[in-house]
């Protein structure tokens, strides 16, 4: 999952925050979350949302369906290659920090950030699936 995503489901006044709570409720699956994004998500809620939309971001994060995910030194080795090879995308240290760990773990299907994750062009499929 990207920051964007889990930024808009605890947001109820972002324009993506039914779709992203509409799908929460209908795919139960394991949700992987880089935990290079939690500071940021953090961030963004505690300042431009409110600390209860921060307090309920962290209570999702022990759902049992929930999986943090490390980004390794291989992961930042990857990041950095797919941030120089996008350099004109402006994809983000998070957004480079997902691909890479798409890649590893042979994830093919992203949450929301379709700016960036459209373009991009990993290495383990022709295409990352965009969701919802």
């Amino acid at each position: 999952m990207d920051a964007n995503f889990l930024i808009a489901a605890h947001n109820p006044s972002d324009p993506y925050h039914l779709e992203g709570i509409d799908f929460l409720k209908i795919d139960q699956s394991i949700r992987i979350i880089p935990q290079a994004i939690l500071p940021e998500v953090a961030y963004m809620l505690n300042e431009h949302v409110s600390s209860s939309a921060l307090f309920s971001f962290w209570d999702s994060l022990i759902e049992p369906n929930i999986q943090l995910e490390s980004i390794s030194i291989s992961d930042l080795k990857r990041a950095k290659d797919i941030c120089l090879k996008y350099d004109t995308s402006h994809f983000d240290f998070a957004d480079c920090c997902i691909t890479a760990l798409s890649e590893r773990l042979e994830i093919i299907q992203i949450t929301f950030d379709y700016r960036h994750f459209r373009q991009f062009r990993p290495a383990h499929c022709d295409y990352l699936e965009l969701l919802p």
